[in-house]
């Protein structure tokens, strides 16, 4: 809410010797506002760059763009990045994150004239794909001779993650 000051005069009509000021402080509402997110892509895969972008508007079509800052927050409530300042009622924000779901939020600082608000969106993560690679020190190896082997896995774009855990060779 806004807090306006009204100064009025008093004259001499109530039989005052000089005109003195009087202060009076009322507060008048500021419009309610809805906050939207979004996330691009949504599903995403792991290690994958995305946009967070939160969209602030008036909830009864006022006229006007909301000013201020939006602030991106993690599934835990933490602050994600520093408060973004809105462009045309928007802000955006990159983020990427490993497989699972997340609950992200955006909070509206609201200005003076609009109504602070949140708004939510799940980010999809998918696991990354993957590709395999398997080389040996010797082909063909004779009977009872020796072998290394060396495992390559890597992560498929767009993810970008080092993949984990562990790898097993089967022998036939």
């Amino acid at each position: 809410m806004r807090t306006f000051t009204v100064v009025a005069a008093l004259v001499a009509v109530l039989g005052l010797p000089s005109p003195s000021t009087a202060r009076s402080t009322s507060r008048v509402g500021t419009t309610p506002t809805t906050t939207t997110v979004a996330v691009v892509p949504n599903p995403s895969v792991a290690g994958q760059d995305v946009t967070l972008t939160a969209t602030v508007r008036p909830n009864d079509g006022t006229a006007g763009i909301p000013s201020g800052t939006m602030q991106f927050l993690r599934p835990d409530g933490s602050q994600f990045g520093a408060p973004q300042l809105l462009s045309n009622g928007q802000a955006s924000a990159p983020a990427w994150a490993y497989a699972g779901t997340y609950g992200v939020r955006a909070a509206y600082s609201g200005d003076t004239t609009f109504a602070t608000s949140t708004g939510s969106v799940d980010m999809v993560v998918d696991r990354a794909a993957t590709t395999t690679t398997v080389s040996s020190s010797a082909n063909p190896v004779s009977v009872g001779g020796t072998l290394s082997l060396t495992v390559f896995v890597g992560t498929v774009a767009p993810g970008y993650v080092a993949p984990a855990g562990t790898v097993d060779i089967l022998l036939n």
